[in-house]
């Protein structure tokens, strides 16, 4: 989707738990198991595992910051299969590509409009952050380690009043990752934690 170049994968070399901490690693991989795709990576996805409406969540991760990567922490509406996209609402948590320009962190809501806003912080990319939201039925706001980066009024209008599930995964190349690909030895999101208060 969105043009990207990745094969989702569930090897142990793009996804595992190590060191304390989920990995997610894109790599280039010529021609993966003869798919024609040339670059591997993982998606973390926990629609009908685990799925809430309303509530506080918190992720504690180090985003990579390579050319082409484009890491995302975010959410699906759970009847997505009935529905479809985007009827059933997503919700970006956090989003940063070669694109958009790393360090510029991205938080957006989509629902058939759009509402977005980015904000520019040192560092993103080269240590670990909280970021975080807070979904209640009235708004939703998003904070990058607790500093508030923006909010977004909610109603009985838009789909943000269901159950909604988690995906965790980084892109390669694509509308944010870009046309420029360069992972060297390979490009990881590290996840410390992931918290969901209700």
């Amino acid at each position: 989707v969105n043009n990207q170049q990745e094969y989702y994968t569930k090897d142990a070399a793009n996804l595992q738990v190590k060191d304390g901490y989920l990995q997610i690693t894109a790599l280039k991989s010529p021609n993966y198991n003869n798919s024609g795709w040339d670059y591997t990576s993982a998606r973390i996805n926990t629609q009908d595992k685990f799925s809430f409406t309303y509530g506080k969540v918190v992720i504690r991760a180090k985003i990579p910051g390579d050319d082409g990567t484009w890491p995302a922490l975010w959410l699906l509406g759970s009847n997505i299969g009935a529905v479809g996209w985007p009827a059933c609402g997503e919700i970006d948590l956090m989003e940063e590509g070669t694109v958009t320009g790393f360090e510029n962190i991205l938080s957006s809501l989509h629902w058939g409009k759009d509402a977005m806003q980015s904000r520019i912080v040192n560092g993103s990319t080269t240590g670990f952050h909280e970021y975080s939201m807070d979904w209640r039925s009235d708004h939703i706001a998003f904070y990058y380690d607790g500093t508030l980066l923006y909010s977004q009024a909610n109603n009985a209008n838009m789909p943000f009043n269901q159950k909604f599930f988690l995906i965790f995964n980084v892109a390669v190349g694509g509308n944010m990752g870009g046309t420029t690909i360069n992972l060297g030895s390979g490009s990881t999101m590290y996840v410390d934690y992931v918290r969901v208060y209700n």
